[in-house]
């Protein structure tokens, strides 16, 4: 019976063994559950991640994976239990990193996961109007950052979220520029997309993440071939993500005028939808419907635009896309003679001004030729839309409807790269007296200068600037004001 006990109480000194550590599993297995977060299997993600930490309970990959899970699906669906489920996460990377900074202070990896978790939490406390707990959070990740890549310059995922705040700080707010001031936070731009770009071609477990973010900063630059490009990447690798899709399908619609290949990437997004989970299934779908009813809009393809609205309305789950599905309906309505049915459509979205305008007085023939020349341009039909100007041009319509067609060919010549012709069109829309579209001579003076400069005449581009920004109180001047700015600052 001694001997029993002292055996026992010798197991119970001796040391565990430690834990053996397969790497190359932690990395596999790490890089399936991302490849899942993308394809927006939730599910299968979280159990991915579980088992990661499962395999190396020390190491922060697996419990900040999970996190951005929740971070994912809160940003995607605003499950106010995912928005619970990241921060309780967040909290655990952390713990995770602390210790592995105990014992290294110089672990890269570590620096890298908890600048990583804290900058994520930092967003989402910015999205909560939470500002001044985003600016702590923020000051603290970027710190993180920058030591993890003064321990190791290589480390790319490092670059990702450090250009990622770069940029995010360069381009704040103006409420929130003084708190980042007080924080010791400045930004830098250039250096942010530098750093981004770095991380997309070079990062482990980033590349997905820093694509995705310089696909939105590209697109809001107006930079559309790099967004595209990034997002062409994204649905290639993660087809199942109906929002990288969703995105592709919106910049090639309205950004960058490729209505049939925006048609494409909204069929591939049906085509999947019932594999998407919910609520993100919903919302996807009420998107993909009504991007395509726009798309045959822009092509003047009537019957198959009314399919996909009609759909958007019989959904009824957002708001403005409805008010929007019943305007373009009722357009197309009345475009087609049906005065009385597009009246019924009108009246469904009265709250409009320009709707307003719209029950109150028929469209004219000369309406209708501006809308359909415009919805030829916007589909990136060019010669159509020339085309379809050339007879109503002819006719005895008033000035303002002159004006938006020649602006409408002008806009059509210059993207097909005949700029001479485009100038021709241009003067001649600033020359003639639009009295209820205003906007049209000043951005007709814009255009005309752009055109200008491609022909190499910058001393009459610059003349042109300056007439199209001495107009004032016309729709979007705050646009135009700011485009013309950089273009003059351009030419000097």
């Amino acid at each position: 019976m001694k001997f029993l006990l002292l055996a026992i109480f010798l197991l119970l000194k001796t040391p565990a063994v430690a834990q053996t550590i397969d790497w190359a599993k932690v990395h596999s297995t790490t890089a399936a559950a991302i490849d899942d977060l993308y394809n927006l299997r939730y599910a299968e993600a979280e159990a991915g991640c579980n088992d990661v930490i499962k395999q190396a309970p020390g190491e922060p990959r697996g419990y900040f994976y999970k996190a951005m899970v929740y971070y994912t699906r809160f940003s995607n669906a605003g499950d106010d239990a995912d928005y619970k489920a990241f921060l309780k996460t967040s909290q655990q990377v952390e713990q995770v990193c602390a210790k592995l900074l105990k014992n290294n202070g110089k672990d890269s990896r570590a620096m890298f996961y908890m600048g990583g978790i804290l900058g994520y939490r930092g967003l989402l406390h910015y999205k909560a109007e939470k500002h001044l707990d985003a600016v702590s959070d923020g000051k603290k990740a970027v710190g993180f950052l920058e030591d993890a890549l003064e321990a190791d310059s290589s480390n790319a995922d490092a670059k990702m979220g450090l250009g990622l705040f770069q940029y995010l700080i360069s381009q704040a707010p103006p409420f929130l520029k003084p708190a980042l001031s007080l924080a010791g936070l400045s930004g830098d731009r250039a250096k942010g997309l530098r750093q981004l770009e770095f991380a997309a071609a070079n990062g482990i477990y980033s590349k997905p993440e820093a694509r995705a973010w310089l696909a939105s900063f590209y697109q809001s630059e107006e930079n559309f071939p790099r967004a595209q490009s990034h997002l062409s990447a994204l649905v290639t690798q993660f087809p199942k993500n109906g929002w990288f899709r969703l995105q592709l399908a919106q910049l090639l619609l309205f950004q960058m005028r490729k209505s049939d290949e925006a048609i494409m990437q909204g069929q591939k997004i049906l085509l999947i939808i019932n594999e998407i989970p919910q609520p993100e299934r919903a919302k996807l779908n009420v998107q993909a419907n009504f991007g395509l009813g726009v798309a045959h809009f822009f092509k003047n393809n009537y019957a198959e635009s009314s399919e996909f609205l009609k759909k958007v309305i019989v959904d009824n789950s957002n708001v403005n896309l409805v008010r929007e599905a019943n305007i373009q309906l009722g357009m197309m309505l009345e475009i087609s003679g049906n005065r009385v049915g597009a009246v019924n459509y009108y009246q469904k979205a009265a709250e409009r001004d320009d709707v307003k305008k719209l029950l109150k007085k028929p469209m004219t023939s000369g309406d209708i030729a501006v809308v359909k020349a415009d919805n030829f341009f916007r589909a990136g039909d060019y010669d159509e839309a020339i085309s379809s100007t050339n007879e109503p041009l002819k006719s005895n319509f008033p000035d303002n409807i002159k004006a938006r067609l020649e602006y409408i060919a002008g806009r059509a010549f210059f993207e097909k790269g005949s700029f001479a012709e485009a100038e021709k069109r241009f003067l001649k829309a600033t020359v003639l007296k639009p009295e209820d579209d205003v906007w049209v001579t000043p951005f007709s003076y814009y255009r005309l200068g752009l055109a200008q400069v491609k022909s190499g005449n910058k001393e009459a581009a610059l003349s042109s600037f300056e007439k199209a920004a001495s107009f004032k109180d016309f729709e979007q001047e705050e646009y135009l004001q700011k485009q013309v700015k950089r273009e003059i600052s351009r030419i000097k």
